[in-house]
């Protein structure tokens, strides 16, 4: 459960920092292993994107020569009753191995049941990835492993699962994502978890519906 005691850690430095802040309002957290811990606001100076509910942070973490990574979540994508966020990063090293976990955290959503993890990309390490909730409704807090995939060895990897959450109220969201690199290298992924919409679970009942009177008219004609 390394990925878990990160984690408690990134609670802790966010707290001390005071960064709680309203509810839709993502944020990134990146930790290196080696001494290098921090935090991106959405809107904040480090944050190159400008709309709300998107953040890219673009720079070099020790010795990640390039991390350009963008979190998506709500009112970009997804809602509060239909959670959906999304990780997306490029890492490169150049001259040394490397370890970093890093993710996009998000809190206010209502909307639990089934979620589903889905991951793409290629790596020149290994990488691994974890949904996490939290009835604490805190970001960076993980109280519960919803799914996770890998690790993941390259060049090319892709995955899917899934996991349900059960919340007695509002609560947060985590995706996270960690790579370890031996050598120099370069990993780059997409990562997005999330529940179906309501209208999509209905239009897909429907079809199903139809589909099922469609076949059962077949089945009597013959």
């Amino acid at each position: 459960m390394k990925m878990k005691a990160i984690l408690s850690m990134m609670v802790a430095i966010g707290l001390i920092l005071g960064i709680q802040a309203n509810s839709y309002a993502i944020r990134l957290g990146f930790d290196d292993f080696a001494g290098t811990q921090f935090y991106v606001n959405d809107q904040s100076a480090q944050d190159s994107n400008p709309t709300v509910g998107a953040i890219t942070f673009i720079g070099s973490i020790g010795v990640w020569d390039i991390n350009v990574t963008t979190g998506l979540s709500k009112p970009v994508i997804g809602s509060a009753g239909a959670p959906y966020m999304d990780l997306n990063s490029v890492n490169v090293t150049t001259e040394s191995a490397g370890h970093l976990v890093f993710g996009v955290s998000d809190i206010g959503f209502t909307g639990d049941g089934g979620f589903s993890l889905n991951v793409g990309g290629t790596t020149g390490g290994t990488v691994s990835f974890v949904l996490w909730g939290s009835d604490a409704d805190t970001y960076f807090t993980a109280d519960q492993c919803i799914a996770c995939l890998g690790p993941f060895s390259g060049p090319a990897f892709s995955g899917t699962t899934g996991g349900t959450f059960d919340a007695t109220g509002t609560f947060s969201l985590t995706l996270l994502g960690e790579i370890t690199h031996t050598e120099a290298g370069v990993t780059s992924f997409d990562a997005e978890a999330k529940v179906p919409e309501p209208a999509t679970l209905l239009l897909l009942g429907s079809g199903l519906i139809i589909l099922a009177g469609y076949g059962r008219k077949k089945f009597f004609k013959k």
